[in-house]
């Protein structure tokens, strides 16, 4: 099933929606964007010139570092991405673009970009890399996948005509199209937008041109090929670059995927973004655009699945702006950034300050993810996600309104259409059901950012138009000022007068004054200089001004501010500009503490007026700063915060004293090199902290060496947390000895140290490595890597446990070399290793666990008596790299394992039962003899085991769910521990609402009795719950004739407000339909019948609880059904014709909805509609048989004052017709036609009426009078009308305008109808009058129309042959329209439906 539309209803309106199955739907992961396999992108510097050739069976460049590579790895094609060559960039007028910050800056050069494609055998990591580290290359990237970004839904039942609310906003001058889905309220979302009142001052013209970079688009839709962009220096089909751009025959566009001059789109998505954002408006066809009179480039780069690579991207990028492209629309994107195509938006962009240059709208995307950290629902995933090309500042973002933020599914920015943090979404409109165009000439509803984009798109073209020479900074503070309660508001935009808007971005240390330090760091004691940078999100601003002063309840001692005033300068719309030039000054307190946080508050205005005020923090550091060489003892102590800001040296002669309690910050790729000794022993309660200064760029570690005499370093109740390297014991010899206990590192990029460049952390001879917890780190090398180790070396009770290892290295995890003897014997005991992971950083995909990789030239390890989070051998020996992997490798033996961790190691949890059942995945899967089976809805104990005593006062957090993070469900009821506190006891019951499925454990902020934090275990231990589907054993589906009739248990609950009814079905063996809602307000009963069915077609159903709280439990079991098919006739599925079939066909006539309602069965005739002559049909059936056949002429009405009568030949049956009017529904039945039915059913000013008989008696022949018609005011008129005969036989009725007011007296009919094409329409005038006659498909769209012509008083035939012109058959709409020949509109129009059968 491809997607899941599963809403909650009570008593709100519901639409139903079904996903397309044969558009495929992409589902991204942001955290590991992929890319095209195999293409790497590259750009060489632009100064050096390469001459690419291949002569040599691998391709050179005469750049010798890339012909070595290319050597090595032999690509098999090296290609340009751009057209661009050098000599085309120099002759380029200079033009500027913005980098991420707003700076202006240069357009880059495009062409020394190349794109490499490999063979599948070649790492592309590994060459990625190697590219990276060239200095001639300026950036290597995988070739990202791009996507659309678009819901493929389409609505089940298609709106009606209804009145329309954009009558009522068109303009002053009243421009309002003429295109029947906008007529008839299909497109409301351009009413919400202002287009209407927009529209009187603008529609869209040929200069402006929406490149549309896509799937391609339908070119010779009806509804936009008169607006698709014609390159006018191209002739289309003599296979010459006639313009000389590299492209041949691009005469409307270019398919970057086939690489062909037909852009014409495979998927749909394209042609309905185009149709959004520039369908031809006011041609009598289907929808109309936002600029509906603008053109469309087509610029396919997706393929028919909707993926496509960032290169293409890119290409068409560049093709949209060299072909003059105004606006260019991407409704697609990646989480993966391409510089390429950032070069390439940089480019089209620039010029846009002048007026000139490409605007650029992309989607924001639909996975529900934030752009930057602040998150206002709290449930926008854990990091921010920019979606690009949308995220950048200099690229129109739009998200979906009414499709968040919270519960839909738009990305998000929640920092506003102007905060500042390098990426950003602009705006926010309508993206869910949005009509527009499909392939093939329709139209259907989707939904999405995608859909979202164009309408913005649309809006800058219109912007464009109106001011051609508005700058883009301009359009952009326009289109956000302009919008009304956050929504995109066109006409707002258009005529906004901008006022300033100032805010404030960021704030700039400068600590280079005389006595500073110059790290960008307020110390305490220091003088520093502090600027602000401002962006204009509005209008210019004169003399702008920032003043600055200490928060209001701030301690005024803290800091001196000796500047208060700084001079920004004049800014122009949507544009950045600093205080640097004219920063404040401010003294701090030199008695501040570290890490003190002190607000500052800022006034900001222009000129003399003031415009707000807010806050910023500085955070002040206060610390000792330490490195270089300690020749002599040193002791450092908890009172100072000490500041590794140099790498540090302790000397062979020298000890180096840290006492408990003190913490060390490393700056960025700063080391203690440890050639002495050191002495750090914390306390359980008072640890020594050795992390990073800066969170972003971690510093190295500590490494202790082999060059001092005899000696004993010692490092115990230490915390290591983001470092590089924490800690390397790297070659002790010379009595040389290292101790290292009971500490604790995690959070670390462990990887090579610079030093040397030799393996991470060694524990070798001399080395005691014991109670240590390596946890929650990133190694990128072997660690902790045993090799060799001595009998006086130990290494026991470590945990080693959650940690992530980088797959693309090798030694890569916990690592034994072993070199002699045919059989070692490490013989050190009680070590943890489990639920460490395999991690590619290139991909970002997690693989298998790894907990041991076992190398060198031995044929055995022998690693007994560790704990491997299992004791099931197979599942341990899955988790080693050793003989089964690699046949160079020692084979491990691990056995005997250890069942539980070792006492003596850091506490952490080793067992979860549920009812004393173990629930370890590994050991005792829940579907094994031993194992837990599946849990109903019941009260569960569960019981927490770890390997020590624990902190009592530190409970652990129990939680568990269907994934991650894990944490739905708190198990907090009766909580206890043991009496050795070793296992904490819980319960939780289980019930419908739970939630069915795999249920994954976590545990959580336990403490050890050494106040060690336990290592969060959320990866062992699982079980399964089926309450939901355990309490739906009794559900059931009946099968009926068109109905399914279904049951289900009630729920034994108080606090169930009822019930949800779902159902699919399938689209082939492996594929279902989206799952469906199928009713409008929530069901209180256990019982529901189904008559929105087809017979024949199988049904799955399933249905689901909603309880008081609003929460839906998961679905029941399914259950299948197929309704059956009814005999002719009966309508209403009883298994017999009589009637009753007859009332529920003329309930069904009158729109009474009768339920149920066999439509197959009631259509007699079989003529795909149901009217009076189905009525006849069931009379002949009821009463055995048809009449003998007659042939009928065809009936005149008249409608007169007080009348209406009838003149037949005496062989008719019926008669169905409408009147138009007021007080119609006083027409009355005359007494001269007793023993016949007369039914009606007023709808609006049309009274729908039908006159039948139950035993087919025949209305008499002559002129009678059928009805009395009491009307006081004006005459109706005649909407639809016809007769039928005993046989069932459709018959005509002319209508008599004796009596008609002049404007009334004219009159049309087709006959026959149905017909196979070729009709007569019957034209009846008072006088010579003008005409003309068009004809609609059932979807809006004008397939066939006359010229305007004369007809003549009195009757006129004209011949309407429709055989060749139209290709569809089915229902139509015959308009036609009539006026007096002497004016130039034809004032008057009437509807005929038209049934066309082949």
């Amino acid at each position: 099933m491809k997607h899941l539309l599963k809403v909650l209803a009570i008593v709100f309106p519901f639409t139903l929606f079904s996903q397309v199955s044969n558009i495929p739907v992409h589902t991204l992961d942001p955290y590991n964007p992929a890319s095209v396999k195999g293409e790497i992108i590259i750009k060489i510097k632009d100064n050096i010139t390469i001459n690419v050739d291949k002569s040599k069976g691998y391709f050179t460049t005469g750049l010798s570092s890339l012909d070595n590579l290319f050597h090595s790895y032999n690509p098999g094609e090296m290609s340009k991405v751009f057209k661009e060559t050098k000599e085309i960039h120099e002759k380029k007028p200079a033009k500027n673009t913005f980098d991420l910050k707003g700076n202006k800056i240069s357009s880059p050069a495009l062409f020394n970009i190349y794109k490499l494609k490999f063979n599948d055998w070649v790492d592309t990591k590994e060459v990625l890399e190697k590219l990276k580290s060239d200095s001639n290359i300026v950036y290597a990237e995988p070739n990202y996948l791009v996507y659309t970004v678009g819901n493929d839904l389409e609505i089940n039942n298609w709106p009606e005509s209804k009145t329309s609310s954009l009558n009522e906003k068109k303009g002053p001058i009243g421009t309002h199209p003429n295109d029947p889905y906008y007529a008839n309220g299909s497109q409301e979302y351009l009413n919400q937008i202002n287009a209407p009142l927009a529209w009187d001052l603008v529609t869209g013209d040929t200069n402006q041109i929406i490149a549309i970079i896509d799937t391609g688009v339908d070119w010779d839709h009806p509804d936009l090929n008169d607006n698709i962009w014609i390159n006018k220096n191209e002739l289309p089909t003599n296979g010459i670059d006639d313009d000389n751009n590299g492209y041949i025959d691009d005469y409307i566009g270019w398919d970057f995927v086939n690489m062909d001059a037909n852009p014409g789109d495979d998927n749909s998505h394209g042609t309905h973004v185009a149709g959004i954002a520039a369908a031809e408006g006011n041609n009598g066809t289907g929808i109309c655009g936002v600029a509906w009179h603008s053109k469309i480039l087509p610029l396919k780069v997706l393929q028919s699945t909707g993926t496509g690579s960032s290169s293409n991207l890119a290409e068409a990028i560049e093709y949209a702006a060299n072909q003059g492209a105004t606006v260019i629309n991407m409704s697609l994107g990646s989480y993966g950034e391409s510089l390429t195509v950032r070069n390439a938006l940089e480019n089209a962009y620039a010029g846009t300050g002048d007026g000139l240059g490409s605007m650029l709208v992309a989607a924001a995307g639909n996975d529900h993810l934030k752009v930057s950290a602040f998150d206002l629902c709290g449930n926008y995933g854990s990091y921010p996600m920019p979606f690009y090309p949308a995220a950048y500042p200099w690229v129109l973002g739009v998200m979906a309104g009414d499709a968040g933020p919270c519960n839909g599914f738009s990305n998000w920015d929640f920092d506003g259409p102007v905060a500042y943090n390098g990426a950003n979404y602009e705006l926010i409109t309508y993206g869910t059901n949005i009509l527009s165009c499909k392939l093939n000439g329709e139209y259907w509803h989707k939904s999405g950012t995608s859909m979202a984009a164009p309408i913005v798109a649309g809006a800058v073209a219109l912007m464009r138009q109106y001011q051609p020479e508005m700058s883009g900074e301009t359009i952009f503070a326009k289109l956000i000022q302009g919008s009304t309660n956050g929504n995109l508001d066109i006409l707002n935009s258009i005529t906004k007068v901008l006022s300033p808007q100032l805010i404030f971005v960021s704030s700039t240390i400068l600590d280079n004054q005389p006595g500073c330090d110059n790290d960008g760091i307020a110390d305490a004691g220091e003088t520093v200089h502090l600027y602000l940078t401002i962006m204009n999100a509005g209008g210019h601003a004169d003399s702008v001004w920032v003043k600055l002063r200490l928060g209001e309840f701030e301690d005024p001692s803290i800091a001196t501010i000796n500047d208060s005033t700084s001079t920004i300068g004049d800014i122009s719309a949507y544009s950045i500009l600093t205080g640097e030039l004219s920063p404040f000054e401010a003294l701090i307190n030199q008695n501040a503490v570290n890490n003190r946080e002190i607000i500052f508050e800022y006034e900001l205005g222009y000129g003399s007026i003031s415009v707000g005020v807010g806050e910023f923090t500085v955070t002040i550091q206060k610390g000792v700063e330490i490195g270089g060489v300690i020749t002599s003892n040193m002791t450092l102590t908890p009172n100072n915060l000490y500041l590794l800001s140099s790498n540090l040296r302790v000397s062979e002669e020298a000890c180096l004293t840290i006492l408990p309690g003190t913490t060390i910050k490393f700056y960025p790729g700063k080391a203690m090199d440890v050639r002495g000794k050191i002495i750090a022993i914390g306390k359980p309660d008072s640890l020594i902290v050795f992390e990073s200064a800066d969170e972003n760029h971690f510093g190295d570690g500590i490494i202790i060496n082999n060059y001092g005499a005899s000696d004993t370093s010692e490092i115990q109740f230490c915390e290591f947390y983001q470092l590089n390297y924490p800690i390397s014991l790297s070659f002790l010899s010379n009595g040389r000895f290292a101790k290292f206990y009971d500490n604790k590192i995690y959070g670390c990029k462990i990887k090579t140290p610079s030093y040397n460049g030799s393996t991470t952390i060694t524990a070798n001879n001399s080395v005691d490595f014991k109670r240590n917890l390596i946890t929650e780190n990133f190694i990128t090398l072997n660690f902790p890597n045993i090799t060799n180790l001595a009998s006086n070396t130990t290494f026991r009770n470590n945990v080693f446990i959650n940690n992530l290892l980088e797959i693309n290295q090798s030694p890569r995890s916990f690592t034994y070399y072993t070199y002699s003897n045919e059989y070692i014997d490490i013989g050190n005991e009680g070590n943890t290793f489990t639920g460490n992971f395999l991690f590619n950083r290139f991909t970002g995909v997690i693989s298998n666990e790894e907990n041991a990789y076992v190398v060198g030239q031995n044929s055995v390890a022998h690693i007994p008596n560790y704990y491997w989070g299992r004791t099931d051998s197979l599942e341990i020996n899955k988790t080693i790299y050793d003989f089964d992997n690699n046949v160079g490798a020692p084979s491990c033996i691990f056995n005997p394992v250890l069942e539980k961790p070792a006492s003596e190691s850091h506490g952490m949890v080793w067992k979860v039962n549920i009812n004393d059942v173990p629930v370890n995945k590994f050991d005792f899967p829940y579907n094994s003899p031993d194992g837990l089976g599946i849990v109903g809805a019941e009260t569960l104990k569960f019981d927490v085991f770890f390997n020590r005593a624990m902190d009592i006062s530190f409970p652990p957090l129990l939680t568990f769910g269907v994934r991650e993070p894990y944490t739905q469900h708190i198990v907090a009821d009766t909580p206890a521990w043991s009496e050795d506190s070793t296992v904490y006891t819980a319960y939780f019951t289980t019930n419908m609402t739970t939630g069915d499925g795999m249920q994954r454990i976590r545990v959580s902020g336990a403490k050890d009795n050494k106040h060690f934090l336990i290592p969060t275990e959320n990866k062992r231990f699982e079980f399964v719950i089926q309450a939901a589907s355990a309490a739906s054993v009794n559900f059931y589906a009946t099968a009926g004739i068109g109905k399914v009739d279904l049951g289900w248990p009630s729920t034994a609950s108080v606090d169930i407000l009822g019930y949800n009814l779902y159902r699919f079905v399938a689209i082939n063996d492996s594929t279902n339909g989206d799952t469906l809602r199928i009713h409008d307000q929530l069901i209180l009963d256990t019982i529901y019948t189904d008559y929105n069915v087809e017979p024949g077609k199988t049904y799955n159903y399933l249905y689901s609880t909603l309880g008081t709280n609003m929460s839906e439990t998961d679905y029941s079991k399914k259950v299948t059904a197929t309704p059956f098919s009814a005999s002719p006739g009966d309508a209403n599925g009883d298994q017999s014709v009589n009637i009753l079939d007859i009332t529920t066909i003329v309930g069904y006539i009158l729109n009474q909805n009768p339920q149920p309602f066999l439509l197959e069965a009631a259509d007699v005739n079989d003529d795909g509609s149901i009217n009076l002559l189905d009525i006849i049909g069931v009379v002949n059936l009821v009463m055995g048989g048809k009449a003998p056949g007659v042939k009928s002429n065809p009936a005149l009405a008249y409608l007169e004052p007080g009348q209406i009568l009838f003149e037949s030949d005496g062989t008719l049956t019926g008669f169905q017709f409408q009147l138009i009017g007021t007080d119609v529904e006083q027409l009355s039945i005359s007494p001269a036609i007793a023993g016949f039915e007369f039914v009606k059913f007023l709808e609006g000013d049309t009274l729908n009426c039908i006159l039948f008989s139950l035993n087919n008696q025949l209305i008499p022949a002559g002129r009678l009078k059928l009805f009395n018609l009491s009307s006081q005011n004006q005459m109706p008129d005649w909407g639809i009308l016809f007769a039928g005969n005993a046989q069932g036989d459709y018959v005509p009725v002319n209508k008599s305008i004796t009596s008609l007011p002049e404007d009334y007296r004219y009159d049309f009919k087709v006959y026959p109808n149905p017909g196979n094409g070729l009709f007569t329409i019957e034209i009846e005038s008072p006088e010579t009058a003008a005409v003309q006659i068009l004809l609609f498909d059932k979807l809006g769209r004008q397939v066939f129309n006359t010229e305007r012509q004369s007809v003549l008083k009195g009757l006129t035939n004209i011949p309407l042959d429709l055989r060749n012109s139209i290709s569809s058959e089915g229902l139509h709409f015959l308009i036609f329209q009539y006026g007096k020949q002497s004016e130039s509109g034809l004032k008057y129009r009437k509807v005929e439906k038209l049934l066309i059968i082949r």
